[in-house]
């Protein structure tokens, strides 16, 4: 079995999932993880493509930083099928410490999808998400 690991589909930046599909279909690719494109918080589209494939496809989301209730939003996109979360290890949240966002999406058995740069990945900061997070599965883009 064959599964690309992160892919981006969507109505208003990247091709539509009939797109990637065709591509997916003419290559050998079983599956794929889906991954929301930075700036959309609105993952409708990623979980409405994944439905209608049966389980062809996986969906990583992202959670708005100025959300009321970012944690509460977490649950309800984990409730919702995500798979995983798409994290910056500088990101700030205006409601909660990031670090509770993180910790939250081990909680609900979603892996982070962490995109940055390699000086972020071996900062002290970063270190301090991991530490802080041993049951949190964290993916580095």
């Amino acid at each position: 079995m064959i599964i690309d690991t992160h892919c981006h589909a969507g109505r208003n930046w990247f091709e539509p999932i009939e797109t990637l599909e065709a591509v997916m279909n003419k290559n050998g690719v079983d599956g794929a993880v889906l991954i929301q494109h930075g700036g959309t918080y609105d993952n409708d589209y990623l979980f409405q493509v994944a439905a209608a494939r049966g389980g062809r496809f996986k969906v990583v989301v992202l959670v708005d930083p100025d959300d009321e209730d970012p944690l509460g939003a977490l649950t309800r996109l984990s409730e919702q099928g995500a798979a995983g979360v798409r994290l910056y290890p500088r990101e700030t949240f205006a409601k909660v410490d990031k670090l509770d966002v993180w910790r939250h999406a081990g909680e609900l058995g979603m892996v982070v999808s962490a995109m940055g740069s390699c000086s972020e990945f071996a900062s002290d900061d970063f270190a301090r998400i991991v530490d802080g997070c041993p049951d949190t599965q964290i993916v580095i883009e």
